[in-house]
């Protein structure tokens, strides 16, 4: 008789650990990326660590920033990082440094969801880097990671972007700065910021807002005030 107690008392007790073990798993798996997403930006700010941006002439190979980071906390080294590709954003402030790639259907979830895995997508029919108009940008910041490419939490941290931040950008290897102005939080059903247009050019950034879901987007807004 004892020994069928101990053994029921076990199976309730290995249960009652496995989905203890599971819940912690799953939070991990969801949220691990944006929690380290955080600590990276906290340790860099407390480390007084820049992120700099260097010249897409420069043959030193593609972007490394988190083994960079690791690298820069110990040395107090700045943290280079480098356009990947002839089409890019590079924002400093955030270590983000990413592909574009254009003319992105904003309607087409199979299309963009493709380009997405890929870098930042730029809408269909808006303008680009440099030229007049509503220069449209729109990228992940979610929490299921590992669904969605390595760019899954590329815009994770845009919320941290204030007035006066700079962000570069490159259209065919040519460098446009913008400097952010404007963030705001919308409705998710709100498509004014993507109907908008300008008569300069304006640089406008979107994720979802919180991470992961559809409720609301973060839009951030910035002026180009320079061409290299």
């Amino acid at each position: 008789m004892s020994s069928i107690i101990t053994t029921k008392l076990f199976r309730q007790f290995f249960i009652y650990y496995f989905l203890i073990v599971l819940g912690i798993t799953l939070l991990l798996l969801a949220f691990g990326n944006t929690i380290l997403n955080e600590l990276k930006y906290d340790l860099v700010k407390v480390t007084d660590t820049k992120y700099v941006l260097q010249s897409p002439n420069t043959n030193t190979g593609q972007n490394q920033p988190n083994s960079n980071l690791f690298k820069a906390l110990i040395t107090g080294q700045e943290v280079s990082l480098k356009p990947p590709s002839p089409n890019a954003i590079v924002i400093e402030k955030i270590g983000v440094a990413a592909p574009v790639i254009k003319d992105v259907s904003v309607t087409d979830e199979k299309e963009y969801f493709e380009a997405l895995k890929k870098g930042v997508a730029h809408a269909r029919g808006k303008a680009f880097f440099g030229e007049r108009g509503n220069v449209y940008l729109f990228a992940h910041s979610s929490i299921e990671f590992w669904k969605m490419g390595p760019y899954a939490t590329v815009f994770n941290q845009i919320r941290k972007l204030e007035k006066g931040d700079i962000i570069h950008t490159f259209n065919n290897g040519k460098r446009y700065d913008y400097v952010v102005y404007d963030k705001k939080i919308v409705p998710g059903f709100d498509t004014s910021p993507y109907k908008a247009d300008y008569p300069t050019s304006i640089l406008t950034l979107q994720t979802c807002d919180p991470p992961g879901t559809q409720l609301n987007r973060l839009i951030i807004r910035a002026r180009m005030v320079s061409s290299k």
